[in-house]
């Protein structure tokens, strides 16, 4: 398998907020293989790209940054603005980072204030249900380590 891997956020905003989770996966597949990324593939009849999605957001819930884990057969050496042309404004990549994103908060802003949620074992639907708010009104944006680390996502400074 792949002895190299970065991890490339993707904007999920306007009309790809609305996609299902299985079409915005297939985009971004699409997207890096039309970009000439040395990417890696799954094995067997039908060959996919490897890559570790994020957790779904609900319909509506729109993301300053979705972690992709994409293996590399070959190290990678592609900017922001290079790769961006493969995609939809709405799907745009926003960082690449050099390790895997793992264990981590995803921090969305809402009406209510800052919700802070472990998305592998909370249900974000819930979160959003007792808060009381609709899900379009709320957006994902940063990511939180469990060891204090926040990648700001969209440039805003939390409140």
């Amino acid at each position: 398998m792949a002895d190299y891997g970065v991890t490339i956020f993707f904007r999920k905003t306007g009309t790809a907020a609305w996609l299902s989770y299985r079409d915005y996966v297939r985009h971004i597949a699409y997207g890096l293989i039309r970009s000439g990324s040395p990417l890696t593939f799954s094995e067997g009849f039908r060959h996919r790209v490897a890559l570790q999605a994020p957790q779904a957001l609900p319909l509506g819930v729109a993301s300053f940054g979705e972690p992709f884990y994409v293996s590399l057969a070959s190290p990678m050496s592609v900017d922001l603005g290079a790769l961006a042309h493969f995609f939809t404004t709405d799907e745009a990549p926003v960082a690449i980072e050099n390790k895997k994103w793992k264990n981590y908060l995803s921090v969305f802003d809402t009406p209510a204030g800052i919700l802070k949620v472990d998305l592998e074992k909370q249900s974000l639907k819930q979160a959003i249900e007792s808060l009381g708010v609709k899900p379009w009104e709320i957006v994902k944006v940063a990511l939180e380590s469990k060891d204090g680390y926040t990648l700001m996502l969209h440039g805003r400074k939390l409140s």
